[in-house]
C-alpha cells in the first residue's frame, strides 16, 4: 500500500507539473518511462528497508547487542534522514521556476532548468550519505572486544567461603567472538546494500545531467562507471571494515589457534563475500544498465518535444 501510494503520489506530481508548464504536450511516451523509473526506485527502496528491519530485529535478540547498540542506532539515524532527498524534487521546481521568471527564460527553459536543480540537488544529497555509509562501513563497528562474564553463583552463608564463578572454556570464548564477528557483518551489510542503491542512484542521476547537455555517452563507459562506483562506495569500504574486525578479534589468538580462528571468521564474516560481490555488480550493471535505457529515452524524447 505505501508502494502504491507514494508511486502514485509522484506521478502525478511530475505530470502536473508537466501540464501546468506544457498543457496538453505533457502527455506522452516519457511518462511510461517515469512510471518504470519511480516504480525502479521505490521497489529497491522498499525492499532495503525490509531488509533492514528483518537484520536489526535478529540482531536485537543477540546477546552482543548491547555492543552494537549505538551502531544500530547510527544506521536507523542514518536511513530516516535519508528521506531528505525527496525535498530536492519540490525545493528544485520552486527554486528552477523562480529562476526562470527571473532571467525571462522560455517555458522549455525553464522546465529544463528545473529537471536540471532538481538532479544537482539529489546528486548532492547522495553523495553526502555516500560518505558517511563509507565512513561507518570501514569501521569495525565496535570499540571495545567484549567479554564473557559469566553468573556468579550466590554466595554462601557466613563463615563459609563463597563459591567461585565457574570456568568459561575456551570454546565458549571463541564462539563468543563468532557471533559477535557475525552480527557485525549483517550491520555493515545493511550500509552496504544502502550504499548500493544510493550509488545507482547517482550514477543515474549525472546520466540524466550529461544526457540534458546532448552529450553522447557509450554504453561501455556507462557500465564501467557503474561497476567503478559500486566497487569505491560499497564493496572497499566493506572488505576495509571486516579486515579491521578480523584484526581485533584476531588479537587474542597466537600460533595455531590463530589460524584456527581466522579460518572461522573467514566462513561467518568473510573478508569480501564472492558471492554477495558477483551478485552486486550484477544487479548494480543491469540496474544501472535499465535506469540508462529509460533515462535515455525519456531525455530524447522530451527534448525532442520540446525542440517541435
Amino acid at each position: 500500500m505505501s508502494l502504491l501510494i507514494e508511486s502514485t503520489t509522484y506521478l502525478v506530481v511530475f505530470l502536473g507539473f508537466a501540464f501546468w508548464m506544457l498543457g496538453a504536450r505533457a502527455f506522452g511516451s516519457w511518462l511510461v518511462y517515469a512510471a518504470a523509473l519511480v516504480l525502479l526506485v521505490e521497489v529497491s527502496g522498499h525492499s532495503m528497508e525490509w531488509y533492514k528491519q528483518n537484520t536489526l530485529k535478529r540482531i536485537r535478540r543477540a546477546v552482543s547487542y548491547t555492543s552494537l547498540e549505538v551502531d544500530v542506532k547510527a544506521l536507523e539515524k542514518m536511513t530516516r534522514n535519508e528521506v531528505i532527498l525527496y525535498i530536492s524534487v519540490p525545493v528544485g521546481l520552486v527554486l528552477g521556476t523562480v529562476l526562470g521568471l527571473i532571467l525571462r527564460l522560455t517555458t522549455v527553459q525553464i522546465l529544463v532548468l528545473c529537471l536540471q536543480i532538481v538532479l544537482l540537488l539529489a546528486s548532492c544529497v547522495q553523495l553526502y550519505f555516500l560518505i558517511i555509509g563509507f565512513r561507518r562501513m570501514a569501521d569495525p563497528l565496535f570499540k571495545t572486544i567484549p567479554r564473557y562474564v559469566p553468573a556468579l553463583t550466590k554466595p554462601k552463608q557466613k563463615g563459609k567461603r563463597k563459591a567461585q564463578a565457574p570456568k568459561v572454556s575456551q570454546e565458549t570464548v571463541d564462539q563468543q567472538y563468532i557471533d559477535v564477528a557475525s552480527d557485525v557483518s549483517g550491520l555493515r551489510m545493511v550500509y552496504k546494500y544502502d550504499a548500493l542503491l544510493n550509488t545507482i542512484l547517482l550514477v543515474a542521476f549525472l546520466l540524466i545531467e550529461i544526457k540534458m547537455w546532448l552529450l553522447p555517452i557509450d554504453l561501455k563507459w556507462l557500465i564501467a562507471s557503474v561497476v567503478i562506483a559500486t566497487c569505491v562506495w560499497s564493496e572497499l569500504p566493506y572488505a576495509i571494515g571486516q579486515y579491521l574486525l578480523h584484526t581485533r578479534i584476531l588479537e587474542e589468538y597466537t600460533g595455531g589457534k590463530y589460524v584456527e580462528m581466522a579460518k572461522k571468521l573467514q566462513e561467518y564474516a568473510p573478508l569480501f563475500p564472492p558471492k554477495a560481490f558477483i551478485g552486486a555488480l550484477l544487479t548494480s550493471s543491469a540496474a544501472g544498465g535499465v535506469l540508462y535505457a529509460l533515462l535515455s529515452q525519456m531525455a530524447q524524447g522530451a527534448i525532442a518535444t520540446f525542440i517541435k
